[in-house]
């Protein structure tokens, strides 16, 4: 038993050198976001925190001029016939 010690050593060290390398395969670097993904994605982030905060979410936006300028999003209450 002493004497195969080696050998079992030996198949787990490539064992775990075979996992580290897959694990490395797995590791994919994300595309770059862009400024204008990332600035709606921090607007977003903002309606759902004053809502969360108990704010309307009619009040949350800059005031618009007429309905129509105000586009729709999933955090609109409105509907399309209003």
């Amino acid at each position: 038993m002493i004497g195969s010690q080696p050998d079992e050593v030996l198949a787990l060290r490539k064992s775990a050198e075979h996992v580290i390398k897959l694990q490395e395969k797995m590791i994919v670097s994300l595309p770059p976001v862009s400024a204008s993904k990332t600035q709606k994605l921090d607007r977003e982030k903002t309606v759902v925190n004053l809502y969360v905060a108990g704010h309307p979410i009619d009040e949350s936006g800059e005031p618009a001029d007429s309905e129509a300028e105000v586009p729709y999003s999933a955090f609109s209450t409105r509907t399309e016939s209003s």
